[in-house]
């Protein structure tokens, strides 16, 4: 579990994955429970470890 910071503030908390696929190639993919993110990797300005609670 990560939490990712991308560089327009947006924060997401989740598993993170790479993604298989040319059309995605540059993308990696974080989901939780209720939602999943395909994020461009240049978006991403931090990865840190997620508290667990």
């Amino acid at each position: 579990m990560v939490l990712l910071t991308l560089d327009t503030g947006a924060k997401h908390e989740g598993l993170l994955e790479a993604v298989a696929g040319k059309e995605m190639d540059g993308y990696v993919k974080i989901s939780n429970s209720n939602e999943v993110f395909m994020v461009p990797e240049d978006d991403i300005i931090s990865v840190e470890s997620a508290r667990l609670n």
